[in-house]
């Protein structure tokens, strides 16, 4: 399994160009080391360490950052996965829905008791770009490690990705899904 270090130093090796399945990615723009030095998890903690590598290889490739925050202080595009869940609902392919709305509500919690994991509801997250009909989403938990969720057409949720690192070694086509 290649870690983000593999994946940054594969990169390198063929001139900082990434491809992925759907763009080819240029030129990658790391974050200053005095604003990732600055960036937290909501709770105060730091950076996960992959997650801080990939910023310092680049900042400009994957929505990691808010893109309303100015470069200079950075805030990273975190949400609670409920409320990245609760954005699906007014983008949904079978028709918007309000979250507000007792159907959407249904739905919306019917979407959360599928998740994996007990209490995911409320991780900090990260909206990583979609493959095919897949969404991934990093779930940064303070003190654990940080997973990709894939979800399936919206309705199948699984641990897609053991680390960042395997999404980004897959995403670039580096690793292939076994």
């Amino acid at each position: 399994m290649m870690t983000v270090d593999d994946v940054i130093q594969r990169l390198r090796s063929e001139g900082d160009v990434g491809r992925s399945w759907y763009e080819i990615y240029r030129d990658p723009r790391p974050l200053e080391p005095a604003a990732l030095a600055r960036l937290r998890l909501p709770d105060g903690s730091e950076l996960p360490a992959e997650l801080a590598a990939w910023l310092a290889y680049d900042a400009a490739w994957l929505p990691l950052l808010d893109p309303s925050a100015p470069l200079a202080a950075p805030r990273l595009n975190l949400s609670p996965l409920r409320e990245i869940l609760a954005r699906w609902l007014v983008t949904s392919a079978d028709g918007a829905q309000d979250p507000a709305d007792p159907s959407g509500a249904e739905l919306l919690a019917a979407w959360i008791d599928l998740l994996p994991e007990r209490g995911l509801a409320e991780a900090p997250s990260l909206e990583l770009p979609m493959s095919g009909s897949q969404e991934h989403v990093l779930v940064l938990r303070p003190g654990r490690e940080p997973r990709v969720l894939g979800c399936d057409r919206r309705y199948e949720f699984w641990w897609k990705y053991d680390s960042f690192g395997q999404f980004l070694a897959h995403w670039f086509g580096y690793e292939s899904m076994a």
